[in-house]
């Protein structure tokens, strides 16, 4: 008997863990029952996976506890926090994020002029708007004046201004031009998403990444010039399976890229959204759930999670349901947030 889009909710509900019968109550079928609620965070509070998880969030503003590919980076602790359901609202994960988000108060006139400081305050406000806290002072003030920043980019786009430089490294991008985690911090920003003028400002700049130009032309490695100044485009909106079948830890970034784009209309409009959310249907099981090759959605040591590289969902990843589950539960999320219900 075949599973449909409809019976799918119920199919996790079913046999996932805490983790992913919570995401799906709240984030797939926005439930309203306390009660019920109640229940499935109670189960994902005893969670092994979020208490290790919580464990690794501790307040450290070195650079490379912020910025690295070590487990206990900030960008890796609370973009994996927050894939597992921890958000604005849970006490105690409310608790671990205070500190970060005094540090943006405090900060807020930071001197752009600083590209490390300026770069860490957005990967911070980029990350708490992911985790909820997009509506609060200090993340929507920074998102916002990197929307402004951006707008006039892509008003005004000067590709002729990039290049590439294989030899060239640094480890900060430069400030004038979009990177992902501004992107995901629109996503997921109330106080832009919910702005009519704003969402528009952040859609100009999304058209302007899904486009050949700046696809092929701009890379990690591509430098910019700002007046007499050269920076690293680094962390570039990338598009996974733009013009390929992404595999791989880049079949895993593609998902974390479709959730983060899936909130704009050109995006959801585009043809490589299109196309992707075809490649995905290509692992759909006969009986109407989805089951990615199990390398493909990798939980490594070291890694980024922004990369993809620590995707998992669910306690026991040995169990044969588990891959089916997380896989499943990718696709169902993609969906939500694009408003594709068939």
């Amino acid at each position: 008997m075949s599973v449909y889009h409809e019976d799918l909710t119920w199919w996790l509900l079913r046999y996932s863990e805490p983790v992913i019968r919570y995401r799906t109550l709240v984030d797939i079928m926005d439930e309203r029952d306390v009660g019920r609620i109640g229940r499935a965070l109670n189960d994902l509070y005893k969670s092994p996976l979020i208490l290790k998880w919580l464990e690794r969030l501790k307040f450290n503003m070195a650079f490379n506890r912020i910025h690295s590919n070590t487990t206990d980076a900030f960008e890796n602790v609370i973009g994996k926090l927050s894939m597992l359901g921890m958000r604005a609202g849970l006490q105690p994960f409310d608790n671990k994020t205070l500190p970060y988000r005094a540090w943006l108060t405090d900060n807020r006139q930071m001197s752009t002029a600083e590209p490390r400081g300026d770069f860490m305050k957005t990967i911070i406000a980029s990350l708490l708007s992911y985790a909820g806290y997009g509506s609060t002072m200090p993340v929507s003030e920074h998102l916002k004046a990197r929307l402004e920043m951006l707008h006039s980019f892509a008003r005004q786009p000067d590709f002729d201004a990039i290049f590439r430089d294989e030899e060239q490294s640094k480890d900060t991008p430069n400030s004038f031009l979009p990177c992902v985690h501004d992107i995901r911090g629109f996503a997921f920003c109330n106080a832009i998403m919910n702005s009519r003028v704003l969402r528009k400002r952040a859609e100009s700049v999304v058209k302007v990444i899904i486009s050949d130009v700046f696809q092929f032309r701009l890379c990690k490695r591509s430098i910019a010039r700002r007046g007499s100044r050269f920076d690293v485009m680094g962390w570039a909106v990338h598009l996974p399976g733009y013009g390929s079948s992404p595999e791989g830890v880049e079949f895993a970034e593609l998902l974390l890229t479709l959730e983060m784009m899936a909130p704009f209309e050109p995006a959801r409009t585009s043809e490589w959204f299109h196309d992707s959310m075809n490649y995905l249907a290509q692992f759909r099981t006969e009986s109407g759930t989805y089951r990615f090759p199990r390398a493909w959605l990798p939980e490594r040591k070291v890694g980024y999670w922004i990369r993809g590289e620590r995707m998992g969902l669910e306690e026991n990843r040995g169990n044969e349901m588990a891959i089916e589950c997380e896989s499943t539960f990718w696709v169902l999320r993609i969906r939500k947030l694009a408003g594709l219900y068939s």
